[in-house]
């Protein structure tokens, strides 16, 4: 989940954005086209040994859908030998190789596999991950053995009853992103198998300025050749780069070296293109899984929510002393309510979005930021008084919200209404009379 402090750095760019003409400087490329992603990257496997494929941000419950479609695919076991994964510890690599061959393996002894990661937190504790293994192992239940699927734990082999920190034993290993070069060049590349590697998108960046090497750089300097895979799930709106991607079939693939999106910006951020670093050929495919806003996360299962023992294990890791606070918080979070509004909103209009919102404030996982991104994808496509009416919602719902109110400024201003600007800066410093930007509008610091 996303905090509400990422988002102020939006403000600056708000009117530029809204008036920003979609996929500007990007005529010169031809449009990225969609294919059926799965039999894309089956497609890919015939060239390369290796594809890369991101997860997009951690939880997405739309890339995970995914990747189990592709792995249960008939023709993703005739081709791929080994799924080589970010959320496993590598010391417990005999234990999933049990496990995936159908072995009983106790469940205490299978969930070390993604609850003693280098994560310090529980980012792999939510339903998918174990859905994960438990597809892999059901998809080889129906293989003969030599063409059973065998699933790499690409995290360092870290102890956590060891006396030296988390830290320090990733260090043995250089980083996180260094210890899976020797086992994919030991275990796949040397035994002539193909592989998928699945890891958070920034894992497998090409980026030449970055302070460490990604898995994809490391494994290239090695001259093993990877088809690396960006999944845009709550990236940046990619209807700015090329008009039309929303009536995209979700999800879908395509190849963009040379199109308009080979330039789309490769984060995990709710934030346009223009605030991060152009993608400059740090990818090879994007795999669309729908707009940002339909992007749902997947949560804790009950039975772990009230697990004493999980929640005493993970504060001891956390080393928050309010972590068990915190998980609770997370467990009663409402569900999300942003996809549903975003798909009324495009199909039957504003009233009936406004009419759909819920009217109390714990109704929003995220805040006032919620209704916030609804307002913001309104104001790109230059809906303005939409986006009036959604963020006049949001401040009344949250009233002592700074950035509801300063985004509504620059609405009314985008629309050209400047007595309503001038007023909303007025109501801005009744919260904080030390805004500078509202100062300015008003015109006390002139």
């Amino acid at each position: 989940m996303k905090s509400p402090v990422l988002l102020t750095r939006m403000f600056a760019i708000v009117v530029a954005i809204a008036t920003a003409a979609p996929g500007s400087g990007q005529q010169s490329k031809r449009p990225a086209v969609p294919l059926e992603p799965a039999a894309a990257i089956l497609d890919a496997f015939r060239s390369y040994s290796i594809v890369a494929l991101g997860e997009g941000p951690h939880g997405n419950e739309q890339a995970h859908q995914f990747r189990l479609s592709l792995i249960r695919n008939p023709g993703f076991a005739a081709i791929v030998n080994d799924i080589v994964v970010e959320f496993g510890n590598a010391r417990y690599q005999d234990v999933m190789d049990r496990f995936v061959r159908g072995e009983n393996i106790p469940s205490a002894a299978h969930r070390q596999v993604w609850q003693n990661t280098t994560a310090h937190g529980s980012v792999w504790d939510v339903s998918i991950y174990e859905e994960f293994f438990l597809a892999v192992r059901a998809v080889n239940a129906t293989l003969p053995k030599e063409r059973q699927l065998r699933v790499l734990l690409g995290d360092p082999p870290v102890d956590w009853n060891s006396s030296r920190s988390i830290e320090e034993q990733v260090r043995d290993f250089g980083t996180r992103d260094a210890f899976p070069l020797p086992l994919v060049l030991r275990e796949v590349v040397a035994k002539h198998r193909r592989a998928l590697l699945i890891y958070g998108d920034g894992h497998f960046s090409r980026r030449p300025e970055a302070a460490t090497r990604s898995i994809v750089a490391l494994l290239e300097s090695t001259g093993t050749r990877v088809f690396s895979i960006n999944t845009n799930a709550d990236n940046a709106d990619l209807e700015e780069l090329q008009p039309g991607i929303s009536k995209w079939p979700a999800p879908s693939l395509a190849l963009i070296r040379g199109t308009t999106l080979e330039m789309a910006p490769f984060n995990s951020s709710p934030y346009p293109a223009t605030t991060v670093d152009a993608g400059d050929k740090k990818f090879d495919a994007i795999l669309y899984l729908g707009h940002p806003l339909t992007i749902t996360y997947a949560r804790f299962t009950r039975q772990l929510c009230e697990d004493t023992e999980y929640i005493r294990m993970r504060s001891q890791h956390s080393g928050d002393p309010r972590w068990d606070v915190r998980f609770k918080v997370l467990c009663q979070s409402p569900l999300p309510v942003l996809p549903q509004l975003w798909r009324t909103y495009q199909s039957r209009g504003i009233a009936a979005t406004l009419a759909l919102a819920p009217t109390t404030s714990a109704s929003y996982i995220e805040g006032a930021t919620d209704l916030y991104r609804l307002a913001q994808a309104m104001m790109k496509r230059r809906k303005f008084d939409d986006a009036i009416a959604v963020l006049e919602m949001n401040a009344k719902l949250f009233p002592l919200d700074r950035l509801s109110l300063k985004t509504l400024t620059e609405a009314y201003l985008a629309k050209g209404d400047t007595q309503s600007y001038w007023k909303t800066s007025w109501r801005t410093l009744a919260i904080n009379p030390n805004d500078r930007t509202a100062r300015h509008a008003v015109g006390l610091d002139r």
